[in-house]
């Protein structure tokens, strides 16, 4: 058991995530149950995006990021689904908090719902992957402008066949560049403890452990393994401005 104080556990848990194994969700969750795959009205942003390990003969199809539609997208739910092998413990202890890496013993699916457009977010923009009409993932986040960060509520990819193909990762840096754009001194995000597949990625993408909070969901979070954890990146761009 790892034990060490508020402070300590903070400055030591990039650490003790390097344990993360496994493949990478792109944010942590495969969505389905979701409505209208109509796309946005601006035209994309990057494309095409190749597919990987594909023949050099056969014909990659395009990849494009458009941005979303709120009035055509909004309201509409979807389930996020994602297999976790292991949590975080996190509880206190007589020296603060006591974070423990902890594996189960088979592979657990996790799922939740969720909607397009929450009605919590102020001025929120969301950008798609597309290919031709079918909408491969999505991205959301709107702009907290009372302390200049701009808050990531949702990435998600939503089939499984469309993984390790860098989609993800192209909607991560489209929704950074949106927040870059608003004057955010720093981009924020949540996820939960025993989500250690969307940790690792957004790890990889810059963001850092900034907070925890154990009882966010329910009083049972730390029973449930469903800890909320704060995460963050500084945007450089950003930070000399006031």
């Amino acid at each position: 058991m790892w034990k060490a104080t508020v402070s300590q556990s903070m400055g030591m848990v990039s650490q003790l995530y390097q344990r993360t194994q496994g493949n990478f969700l792109h944010g942590g969750a495969s969505c389905a149950d979701w409505g209208n795959r109509k796309g946005g009205q601006r035209k994309p942003r990057r494309g095409p995006f190749p597919s990987m390990g594909r023949k050099d003969t056969e014909e990659e199809p395009t990849m494009e990021i458009k941005q979303l539609d709120k009035a055509t997208y909004s309201g509409k739910k979807f389930t996020a689904r994602y297999w976790t092998k292991g949590y975080y413990d996190i509880r206190p202890a007589d020296c603060g908090f006591c974070i423990e890496y902890v594996p189960f013993e088979t592979e657990v699916p996790k799922s939740f719902e969720d909607e397009f457009f929450g009605e919590w977010l102020d001025e929120p923009v969301a950008y798609g992957a597309f290919e031709g009409e079918k909408l491969l993932g999505y991205v959301e986040g709107a702009p907290e402008n009372w302390n200049r960060r701009f808050r990531i509520s949702n990435l998600c990819v939503f089939d499984d066949s469309a993984r390790r193909r860098g989609i993800g990762s192209a909607l991560m840096q489209t929704i950074l560049a949106e927040a870059v754009q608003s004057g955010a001194r720093m981009a924020v995000l949540e996820t939960q403890s025993c989500n250690e597949n969307a940790i690792a990625f957004y790890r990889k993408n810059g963001f850092e452990i900034i907070g925890f909070d154990l009882y966010a969901y329910s009083n049972t979070d730390p029973e449930r393994h469903e800890v909320r954890l704060e995460m963050g990146k500084k945007l450089e761009e950003n930070l000399r401005k006031k």
